[in-house]
């Protein structure tokens, strides 16, 4: 995605938000019988547009932004008109002024919703048993005695098939200890495992990950990986003879 892409993909999810936001002004004001002059998108001159009633409707020069134009909005236009927004009750300016931010809130509501509703995608392994593929060196969960090969099955009674309801509880867990259930050469165990903040993103970790395939994003020309053979699109099986079942694991053997 090049920068021109992003510009344009900036504009228009501003441009949306702008718009939803105004109209949330304007539908207020409107109902409360306040006299819009303007309702714009992006400030500057006026590129092009329509007059209707007494609102004009229009684009201007710099698409970033967007405003309403009510009638006697500042302490210095009041004329003592009716239809002016300081001629109204103070409980309807609060609700012209607040409807702005309400219809961003709806419309991120409406937006996740219908994302769950049409298609939500999702990483393969976050719907896989809870098979734990690497546990870091000196982590807690390697302190409480987490395997790799173990398998979470429930955390504090709680059964977790699934890395997805491990990651939730996980991360809502932070700075607690959590008794987790595995299931180890059929036997299972349960072992305290304090889940400490990660020190980048202050998120609950207990510092185990699944079991993933390992697949090499870009090998550059002239680096040593692409200088001996290596290609983007490669998955990686071993490194120095020990089995990469996770992508953790390979830092820490380049490392070594």
């Amino acid at each position: 995605m090049g920068f021109l892409d992003y510009v344009i993909a900036f504009v228009f999810v501003l441009g949306v938000m702008v718009l939803v936001h105004e109209l949330g002004h304007f539908l207020a004001a409107r109902y409360f019988g306040v006299r819009v002059e303007a309702f714009a998108f992006g400030f500057g001159p006026r590129l092009f547009g329509y007059k209707r009633g007494d609102t004009d409707y229009k684009v201007c020069l710099v698409p970033v932004g967007g405003y309403v134009k009510m009638a006697g909005e500042t302490t210095k236009e009041p004329t003592g008109d009716p239809e002016e927004f300081l001629s109204k009750p103070r409980w309807q300016r609060v609700i012209i002024a607040l409807m702005g931010p309400i219809f961003n809130v709806v419309l991120a509501l409406l937006l996740l919703a219908g994302l769950f509703m049409v298609r939500y995608e999702r990483l393969a392994f976050q719907l896989d048993p809870a098979l734990i593929g690497y546990v870091a060196e000196g982590s807690s969960a390697e302190q409480a005695g987490i395997r790799e090969g173990d398998t979470i099955v429930a955390i504090d009674g709680e059964e977790t098939p699934t890395w997805e309801a491990v990651r939730l509880i996980e991360i809502t867990a932070t700075l607690t200890t959590l008794n987790v259930t595995v299931e180890r050469d059929g036997a299972e165990l349960t072992l305290p495992v304090a889940i400490v903040a990660d020190e980048a993103t202050g998120v609950g970790s207990a510092g185990w990950s699944e079991i993933v395939q390992v697949q090499v994003v870009e090998a550059p020309e002239g680096k040593p990986a692409e200088q001996a053979g290596m290609r983007t699109g490669d998955i990686l099986v071993t490194v120095n003879g020990e089995k990469i079942n996770s992508p953790a694991r390979v830092p820490d053997l380049i490392q070594q």
